[in-house]
């Protein structure tokens, strides 16, 4: 379970924080608000779970958090123009 929050909580992370510097990129500010709230709290919940992995020398769970940071930065860089 741990291992799965914390790859879907970092693939969400890096995915909002993309959209969101496309959006302050563009000029749109209810967009970049609105990204930019999901970054700040998904930012939050990131540390959290990251270091209470390493902390708790769970190992595999810090890895799906290192996994799903990768994997999103591949994700949206190849589909970006659709958002």
């Amino acid at each position: 379970m741990n291992i799965a929050i914390a790859f879907i909580s970092s693939f969400a992370f890096i995915a909002f924080r993309t959209v969101n510097i496309k959006a302050v990129s563009s000029h749109n500010i209810l967009y970049a608000f609105l990204s930019s709230l999901m970054t700040g709290i998904l930012s939050l919940a990131n540390i959290y779970i990251g270091v209470s992995a390493i902390i708790n020398q769970n190992w595999m769970a810090a890895g799906a958090y290192v996994l799903g940071g990768a994997i999103a930065t591949v994700v949206v860089m190849k589909y970006k123009e659709n958002y």
